[in-house]
């Protein structure tokens, strides 16, 4: 990236973004960074088929529900107001979040009670406005002494017409398949398999009974992590 790249917002105004240095590439788009913002320019091939679309950005900007990466503004390649109005963004900027590289099979019981029953808590919140949960890759949350943070909205999507109790399984699938995703490609330890064994099990109770992540999980964690509890 060049040190003066620029775009344009919805309504003609030119951003330059100085000195943004390469930060990570993702399967449909790079990121950059600069202190504590993080700018994202959708490859060509993906800005079509897998991009977050304006509605959805500025509902999760106006909602600014916890444990989701806040959201600044989107941008275009081209000064074209009337155009921009009806096509994908180019770019947008959120908030850059610092990755721990925590280990989640090793946290502590209570690390990983508390933050499973925060995005218990972040699943409320998006089933009650109809946003279901899009991509559940292990890239895109993240877990650091703060907490944990879901920080790709791309595949976010609404849906009015399932109820509120559909809506919420779906997220608390994703919410499963995000800590699946993280154990099998980040933290292979001989033992993943049988803890991603026990969170399809989880998965299973979901469907027969909606009970609480944070229940579920604590029946597994007998220990004081997830590996000495296998």
């Amino acid at each position: 990236m060049n040190n003066n790249k620029y775009f344009y917002t919805i309504n003609g105004e030119k951003v330059i973004f100085d000195n943004y240095k390469e930060y990570t590439k993702g399967n449909c788009g790079y990121l950059y960074k600069k202190d504590n913002t993080i700018l994202k320019i959708y490859t060509t091939s993906c800005k079509y088929n897998y991009y977050v679309t304006k509605k959805m950005f500025n509902l999760l900007k106006e909602l600014n529900i916890p444990n989701i990466v806040t959201l600044y503004d989107y941008y275009y390649y081209n000064n074209a107001p009337l155009f921009n109005h009806i096509i994908p963004p180019d770019a947008y900027t959120m908030k850059y979040i610092r990755d721990d590289n925590i280990d989640i099979t090793k946290v502590s019981r209570d690390y990983l009670l508390e933050t499973v029953n925060a995005l218990e808590k972040t699943c409320i919140e998006l089933s009650k406005n109809k946003i279901l949960i899009g991509d559940a890759h292990h890239g895109n949350i993240i877990f650091n002494s703060n907490g944990v943070t879901l920080v790709d909205i791309d595949s976010y999507f609404t849906n009015n017409i399932l109820t509120f109790k559909r809506i919420q399984l779906h997220n608390k699938k994703k919410i499963l398949y995000f800590f699946k995703s993280k154990i099998e490609h980040d933290y292979p330890t001989g033992k993943e398999n049988t803890i991603c064994y026990k969170i399809n099990n989880i998965i299973s109770n979901l469907y027969k009974n909606d009970s609480s992540l944070t229940y579920e999980f604590s029946k597994i964690l007998t220990k004081n992590n997830l590996t000495d509890s296998i």
